[in-house]
């Protein structure tokens, strides 16, 4: 695993595509045989991990009538970390949602693999939000 100031801006410039919804960016840092791991479900290729975050992205703007994204990166036991910052409004209400995702890259400064990382409390917090707001919680049980 590859951890130095290019990588960093590896994953930098991936999370900034996702917080811009812009996919087809987002496809060009990740390794053709990618994993993504949510839970107990396991995404690999890139072509089905950037499916996953444009059907997630296309849903919240179906649905919520205000969402935006914002990210940082941080390195933790030899990782990267992404911590996602998803700011939602809908029906008066509001939150901001924040979960983790940790990337490692392999030698070709390609991410090779994510892990989605619910923190605690965050999914009841979101559950509670769509509850509040009337909208049906398509969301997964890990």
């Amino acid at each position: 695993m590859l951890i130095d100031e290019t990588g960093l801006s590896v994953i930098r410039y991936f999370a900034l595509a996702l917080d811009r919804e812009d996919y087809v960016i987002a496809k060009r840092f990740l390794a053709t045989e990618c994993i993504y791991q949510i839970g107990s479900t396991i995404l690999q290729g890139a072509d089905e991990i950037i499916a996953s975050y444009k059907s997630s992205g296309d849903w919240a703007a179906a649905h919520i009538e205000s969402i935006t994204y914002q990210s940082s990166v941080k390195l933790t036991n030899n990782a990267y970390v992404v911590v996602f910052v998803d700011h939602l409004r809908h029906g008066g209400k509001e939150l901001i949602h924040t979960s983790q995702q940790k990337m490692i890259l392999n030698a070709s400064m390609k991410i090779s693999y994510l892990e989605h990382r619910d923190l605690p409390g965050e999914r009841e917090s979101l559950r509670a939000f769509f509850s509040g707001t009337g909208i049906d919680y398509p969301g997964r049980e890990a």
